[in-house]
């Protein structure tokens, strides 16, 4: 899974290179699979609200979430426009969030392209949902509108360097069992070759 995210994440930093006209670099240096309800301790507290987006993948194979601070998030979308941005509700809602869910579109769309080189299937992202709550109010409606139960989340952890800012966000899968079945099958395929 680490390979196929890092696989994902050289595509996705050339994307948003391109777009943000400057360097970005993307990497991956930890792959932790928690429980659910072990995801909000697991990025280091329980009492923060981070900007989540969350991308349906279809045919019900489960969902994925690109998740950061809000401060993070801010660094990010400051990072890309290359200017600061005013600190009101307004420039949060207008600017910051949907700056973070285009880059949250753009790294999900790469793995999941990578993803799809791996299983027999394309898979194929819902437009995105994005939210600015804490964790376990998000994966509480995660598994209230999902038909899939999960307990497993692998969560990777992402560093990007955009110019000359080192910044940190989380990526996180929640497979269906399906899901989870075609990725150990794969996983398989890929060690025996």
């Amino acid at each position: 899974m680490l390979e196929i995210f890092s696989i994902g994440a050289g595509h996705a930093a050339t994307a948003l290179s391109s777009l943000m006209d400057q360097t970005v670099m993307i990497s991956v240096p930890q792959l932790r699979i928690v429980k659910s309800h072990e995801m909000p301790q697991a990025l280091g507290t329980v009492d923060q609200a981070y900007i989540t987006t969350l991308f349906h993948l279809r045919d019900n194979y489960g969902c994925l979430l690109f998740i950061v601070s809000q401060e993070e998030g801010r660094n990010i979308v400051e990072s890309w426009l290359k200017s600061k941005i005013p600190a009101s509700f307004d420039s949060f809602q207008r600017t910051i969030v949907p700056g973070v869910v285009e880059s949250g579109n753009i790294i999900a769309g790469a793995f999941v392209n990578a993803l799809g080189e791996i299983t027999p299937t394309q898979m194929i992202l819902e437009p995105p949902d994005s939210a600015v709550d804490f964790l376990g109010g998000v994966l509480d409606n995660i598994a209230a509108t999902l038909d899939i139960n999960f307990t497993d989340i692998f969560l990777f952890d992402v560093n990007l360097r955009i110019g000359g800012h080192n910044l940190s966000a989380y990526f996180a899968l929640i497979p269906s069992p399906g899901l989870l079945d075609m990725l150990v099958s794969a996983g398989k395929k890929l060690l025996t070759s």
